[in-house]
């Protein structure tokens, strides 16, 4: 199901339908806003003709995205990828190459992906999914196709917790004033305005929120490394009262 981007989902669906996609595409926006989801359901569009996540496999499409024991995406996971994009679709009439939380490409990973985005059939399509444009080399994000993926206002955030999830209006508005605009920010936060607490993940996301509206180019760097400690509060089971001072004191 997707929320809040049916101007994106009318424009890429009729692309796919003309075999019209661009070769490389740069889904950037805040976190928790929906660029993944779509890019998943444009998978399944284009393997299925029908625009959702289902528990089908996914056969010409392929996602990149951090595995447990790392830290970043390097150059290994990269080099897989080389016998995946010089064949031919089997169910589609592309294959999809989805590369998630692409600020977690080390350097020398987004050299490689610059070169088999240069180099790579017509028959694939890249998408890489960041929450700003700056934070992938010049070079490559120069020839990615950049997708916009705006906040919802607050009063569509009310209505898609209302009409999605049966929330109560008081509730939804509580839910929706923390999400800013966040449709996947809001439904995580379900649980937690139902038992008024609030996990130290969830307090990181606030947080990169508030630095990248108040300056995301002057805190760049602390917003990156809050999205990892974010990803490693998600992953394992850390001591969240510790994690919160050794955060607390990094962002004084």
């Amino acid at each position: 199901m997707i929320f809040g981007h049916e101007d994106k989902v009318a424009l890429f669906t009729s692309l796919a339908r003309q075999n019209a996609l661009k070769h490389a595409y740069l889904f950037f926006g805040d976190s928790q806003i929906g660029k993944y989801h779509f890019a998943r359901h444009l998978a399944y569009f284009l393997e299925y003709g029908v625009f959702a996540v289902s528990n089908k496999p996914l056969i010409d499409t392929i996602l990149v995205e951090l595995q447990d024991d790392k830290k970043t995406i390097g150059i290994d996971e990269i080099r897989q990828l080389r016998g995946f994009l010089f064949q031919k679709p089997f169910k589609s009439q592309r294959r999809l190459i989805i590369i998630n939380d692409a600020h977690l490409l080390t350097v020398e990973a987004q050299s490689s992906m610059l070169k088999f985005v240069e180099d790579a059939s017509p028959h694939v399509t890249f998408i890489f999914i960041a929450w700003d444009p700056y934070v992938l080399i010049p070079p490559l994000a120069s020839r990615l196709l950049h997708v916009y993926f705006a906040r919802a206002s607050e009063l569509e955030v009310v209505t898609f917790l209302q009409k999605h999830h049966s929330v109560a209006k008081q509730k939804a508005q509580k839910i929706a004033q923390r999400s800013f605009g966040r449709i996947g920010r809001a439904a995580a936060l379900l649980d937690t305005v139902e038992n008024g607490e609030q996990s130290v993940a969830e307090w990181v996301g606030d947080t990169i929120m508030e630095l990248y509206l108040r300056d995301k180019k002057g805190n760049a760097q602390t917003i990156m490394w809050l999205l990892e400690k974010e990803m490693m509060l998600h992953r394992y089971p850390l001591n969240q009262n510790l994690q919160r001072k050794v955060i607390e004191e990094r962002i004084r």
